[in-house]
């Protein structure tokens, strides 16, 4: 339901809220036993880029707390949508993961180090 720039939306199982269209809150708790893909490209780039290993994604999904955002920006539309979090790594380091979710498989595009800009607006509105 969309109301005048506003998404409807609610966060896993909490009061329902309005949230700008940048960002939509998505209804996806986490559960164990994920599939990560990342093809070859991305963990060159991961690595090579911005210094991140499959492994700090993969601990991010697992210490992740709170629901995923979809990104609405016209730039980085994708069929299917993209989403992402904010999470830390078992040493502590916030990144920011961008995927795909697709039949079960999380496709990964991106992960880095999350600025503070990102990291509000995952504990204002995925946390």
């Amino acid at each position: 339901m969309i109301k005048t720039g506003f998404e409807y939306s609610s966060i896993c199982n909490y009061a329902p809220i309005y949230v700008y269209c940048v960002y939509t809150i998505v209804l996806q708790p986490f559960k164990g036993g994920i599939v990560l893909e990342i093809t070859d490209k991305i963990r060159e780039k991961l690595k090579n880029k911005h210094n991140v290993s499959e492994n700090m994604v993969r601990e991010a999904f697992a210490n992740r707390q709170g629901c995923f955002l979809k990104d609405q920006r016209e730039k980085h539309g994708t069929i299917p949508p993209t989403h992402w979090f904010v999470s830390e790594t078992d040493n502590g380091i916030k990144l920011k993961v961008c995927f795909i979710h697709l039949d079960g498989v999380f496709y990964i595009k991106t992960a880095y180090r999350a600025n503070l800009s990102e990291q509000r607006i995952y504990e204002k509105y995925g946390s």
